[in-house]
């Protein structure tokens, strides 16, 4: 039989009472408590800092994921600007800015080679398509507007709510990786929403509806892509 000194190079330790600091996976046995003990791992997360954008900027859009992300457009100081940065997990790199520069946009794409920028204000019907090292314009949204969130990959995203039209909309589009189709709205106006999940399955809650009221409703989407299909309540 296989002994933890095999496993480990060293006996469990025998102390009198807990280490200070224990690290994951440590096993010792309390004397005192006449218990065999260990460190397990953690589900503690932590935020810690990683390299500074070379533009600091707010109400821009993004995409990817933790080691290879993209961060495009947004008020800086001065001004709206197009500016695009990639992340390849430790450092922010300025690439090819947007062809038109604005703000709250969209985003939807899995990594910082492919990626879509939305809409935007003021009522954009613009969408961009990025490809790694160019933005390129492609076919325009139905209906323009900006303070929304998209989802999705660069060929299968979903953009939904915003404003204009009427300082709020329940529009919501679908995009097959050429155009957009409008899909079954959302139940409630909402902008500045948080939405997550993919084009055939997601979830957005809160926001805000005009004039002024902070949303708490949560709303799932069944990827139904047709006109009778609708975001339900959960």
């Amino acid at each position: 039989m296989t002994t933890y000194k095999e496993i480990n190079g060293t006996n469990i330790e025998a102390v009198s009472s807990d280490p200070a600091n224990p690290v994951e996976g440590q096993v010792w046995y309390n004397t005192t408590d006449n218990v065999l003990k260990g460190q397990a791992a953690t589900a503690v997360g932590a935020w810690s800092t990683g390299g500074a954008l070379n533009t600091g900027r707010y109400y821009g859009g993004g995409a990817g994921s933790q080691t290879t992300a993209i961060f495009y457009g947004g008020e800086a100081t001065p001004g709206v600007v197009g500016n695009t940065e990639s992340y390849n997990g430790s450092a922010w790199t300025e690439v090819a800015d947007l062809n038109t520069a604005r703000v709250n946009l969209g985003g939807a794409g899995a990594s910082n080679t492919s990626a879509l920028a939305i809409g935007g204000d003021p009522a954009r019907t613009i969408t961009e398509s990025w490809n790694g090292s160019s933005w390129t314009e492609v076919n325009d949204l139905n209906t323009g507007r900006g303070r929304t969130s998209g989802l999705g990959i660069q060929t299968a995203a979903l953009f939904t709510g915003g404003t204009p039209p009427n300082d709020g909309t329940t529009i919501n589009e679908s995009w097959n990786g050429t155009s957009w189709t409008e899909v079954g709205d959302l139940n409630s106006i909402r902008t500045y929403a948080a939405v997550s999940g993919t084009y055939t399955s997601a979830i957005t809650g809160g926001g805000a509806s005009p004039p002024g009221t902070n949303l708490t409703i949560t709303e799932s989407w069944n990827g139904c892509l047709d006109r009778s299909s609708r975001f339900k309540y959960s």
